[in-house]
């Protein structure tokens, strides 16, 4: 049994399709294979927690220091992939186990033109591109759009940010893991 704090709604969630196929890959845990996406896909993809140097790695990888809240964050899992990419979270790249995206691409790669240098961004949603992000002195999680850093919403903490998503997007989709109205925004607002 897993002792996730931070993690333990979007957990809950995933480990629901565990039916449908569960798997470890390359380190990673899967659940819900999702032959409606691809022949080998799976629903959601949990990545396993990094160390604290691995944590001070994450940190160097973008040149930021991994405030508190985010640390306890990736000392559960190292991101995660949830209903298809519907939500994202980004964490450190490591060779030879299973990856998430990359928490460099938006905060140095791609980094939105009008973000402040103390804004993190950590995951996003497949819908449209929206990204979400946390600030180095702040522990609020805040919503935007592929374009602009303009908070369109915010949550008090990443634990608020995780157990409202983790529901409101399991209610979009069946007990198979297929969206219920593909037209239907996967969006937060």
């Amino acid at each position: 049994m897993h002792k996730f704090k931070m993690i333990s709604p979007v957990y809950e969630q995933m480990s629901r399709f565990s039916a449908l196929g569960e798997e470890n890959w390359r380190g990673a845990k899967r659940y819900g294979k999702a032959p409606h996406v691809a022949p080998a896909a799976f629903l959601h993809t949990l990545y396993p927690p990094l160390t604290d140097d691995q944590v001070l790695l994450l940190g160097e990888t973008i040149g930021k220091k991994i405030p508190g809240h985010l640390t306890i964050f990736y000392k559960e899992c190292n991101g995660f992939h949830y209903f298809s990419d519907t939500l994202s979270i980004d964490g450190l790249r490591i060779n030879g186990v299973a990856q998430p995206y990359g928490i460099e691409i938006p905060n140095v790669n791609e980094r939105l033109r009008d973000a402040n240098d103390d804004m993190i961004f950590i995951g996003g949603y497949s819908w449209d591109g929206s990204l979400i992000y946390t600030k180095e002195k702040d522990e609020k999680i805040y919503f935007c759009s592929p374009e602009s850093s303009k908070p369109l919403k915010s949550w008090e903490s990443i634990e608020d940010f995780i157990a409202d998503e983790a529901n409101r997007i399991a209610a979009l989709f069946d007990a198979r893991g297929v969206q219920i109205d593909e037209d239907q925004s996967t969006l937060p607002v």
